[in-house]
């Protein structure tokens, strides 16, 4: 999902840049509008899957000291 966000960030950026040279850009509002929202969605992928991988190795850890326990 993060990979979708930043290629999706990366093809605006880029498509934007292309139309500008050849004179046909969008409204560089509407450009500032989409990268900030797709450069935001990345970062918070990025963050949460981060997030879950550290969260689910700390459970697995506390169910492996609980069954050694036992």
């Amino acid at each position: 999902m993060t990979a979708a966000f930043g290629v999706a960030y990366a093809a605006s950026k880029g498509s934007y840049l292309v139309t500008h040279y050849l004179r046909h850009p969008w409204p560089l509002k509407a450009e500032e509008i989409v990268s900030q929202l797709l450069a935001g969605l990345a970062v918070v992928a990025l963050i949460t899957g981060l997030t879950m991988a550290m969260v689910g190795r700390r459970i697995a850890n506390r169910k492996a000291m609980a069954s050694s326990a036992v």
